[in-house]
């Protein structure tokens, strides 16, 4: 419970100053880390992304980083693909699938890899969800900081990125066609 919480501060302190964090990789650390920026094609902030762009960026984050898997989980109303991420360490994140069947073997008998959830942008006019999900899980692909690396050796960090992306492709559109 102590590392959830410690985790959970973690995200409310990325939340207030991201620019802050200890082990974010930067020029200074000489790391060959992509941004953000270089993964989405624009900085986060300067527009609101649409999820076709939110779920190529996860896409390249997972095929460049080796603590990040991708799972597509269906179609929503609108027909845009929804998204599953799980994070773990490198040598775990190739086992999701056993550690998910010995999770749901072992939780009658209340034991397993602790999992945690982390939800974005269930409503379609929450747009900056969607961006701070990409924000997390950039900064949990490459993050170097000891805690990280210790969260992914003992969680399992499941993000479903945005909840709803018919939602967030309206307002995405709507800010974007009429910002100024």
């Amino acid at each position: 419970m102590r590392l959830a919480l410690t985790f959970l501060a973690g995200l409310l302190f990325l939340a207030v100053d991201a620019s802050a964090l200890p082990g974010l990789p930067n020029a200074a650390d000489q790391t060959d880390a992509p941004s953000p920026a270089d993964l989405l094609g624009f900085e986060l902030g300067d527009r609101h992304p649409q999820p076709h762009e939110l779920n190529a960026f996860y896409r390249r984050l997972a095929a460049d980083s080796p603590r990040v898997q991708v799972e597509s989980i269906g179609r929503s109303h609108g027909g845009r693909e929804q998204l599953l991420l799980y994070f773990a360490s490198p040598d775990r994140v190739d086992q999701i699938d056993e550690i998910r069947a010995a999770r749901v073997s072992d939780s009658r008998k209340g034991s397993g890899s602790p999992v945690v959830w982390l939800g974005y942008s269930v409503h379609g006019n929450e747009a900056s969800g969607a961006s701070a999900a990409a924000v997390v899980a950039w900064y949990l692909a490459y993050s170097e900081d000891g805690r990280v690396a210790r969260w992914l050796d003992e969680l399992v960090i499941v993000m479903e990125p945005v909840i709803n992306p018919d939602g967030l492709a309206r307002f995405a559109h709507w800010v974007n066609m009429h910002r100024g």
